[in-house]
């Protein structure tokens, strides 16, 4: 499944990662874009609630910390 990005940072949507776990989803796969981080303690919470893994997709952060 999808989930949209944020309007502002490029990055995965929170909120819409939120609105779209079920009990099928098993993992989170992260992509930080153009050296600015994903929101990874909001989705390292989220991960840790509903025990999912979590890949993290780092080409695109070089520069990017957290």
């Amino acid at each position: 499944m999808y989930v949209d990005i944020d309007k502002n940072t490029l990055n995965i949507s929170i909120s819409d990662l939120k609105s779209k776990l079920n009990e099928d989803i098993k993992a989170i796969i992260v992509q930080h874009t153009f050296g600015n981080p994903a929101d990874m303690i909001n989705i390292m919470e989220i991960a840790e609630h509903y025990d999912l893994l979590v890949i993290e997709d780092c080409a695109h952060s070089l520069g990017a910390e957290i």
